[in-house]
């Protein structure tokens, strides 16, 4: 009877547990999947299936695709590789040595031990799980004798991670702390 046919409520974009407390109330079931998603959180409905207004029977399971949350991965280490390298493997989606990260900053520094144009530390530092696309931050040798030093951007770095990478540099950190 047309008393057992009920028009599938739109799901997108609400979290979980109101996707389930709106498909119980019209008396539907529910099939979860997640998938990983770069805008929406966790437990938030990506997708649906079938779409909404489609007439259904009464104790249908809609199914939904979850968000997981954003796609994750581990930084590799880019020490001692030549920058040329780095840039073009990271750039280029299509190459099977993409790990879904983009250089945010490059500096330089001296270093009598790593070659010219080679990566002498980054920022995070390899075997950090960070969301897809983060920007790593990348030291380069200028080689040993360059009068000239560049600072890396450590704007927003935990202090771990910048001591790590001062050390690697051969320079002191003194922390500040100032009142606002």
């Amino acid at each position: 009877s047309s008393k057992d046919i009920i028009k599938v409520p739109d799901l997108v974009g609400k979290d979980r547990v109101s996707a389930i407390g709106i498909l119980s109330r019209k008396r539907l079931g529910i099939k979860e999947t997640y998938k990983p998603h770069d805008t929406l959180p966790k437990d938030y409905v990506i997708a649906q299936n079938p779409l909404p207004g489609t007439e259904v029977k009464l104790k249908r399971k809609i199914e939904v695709i979850l968000s997981s949350g954003r796609s994750m991965v581990i930084v590799p280490t880019f020490c001692e590789l030549a920058l040329s390298d780095v840039k073009e493997n990271l750039c280029r989606i299509e190459s099977e040595n993409y790990c879904g990260l983009q250089i945010k900053s490059i500096s330089y520094a001296n270093s009598s031990i790593i070659p010219p144009n080679h990566i002498i530390s980054h920022i995070p530092i390899a075997g950090t799980k960070v969301p897809k696309n983060t920007g790593v931050t990348l030291v380069v040798s200028s080689g040993s004798n360059s009068p000239v030093f560049y600072m890396p951007d450590l704007i927003k770095t935990p202090v771990s991670e910048a001591k790590k990478l001062l050390d690697e540099m051969g320079l002191n950190m003194e922390i500040k702390e100032e009142v606002a």
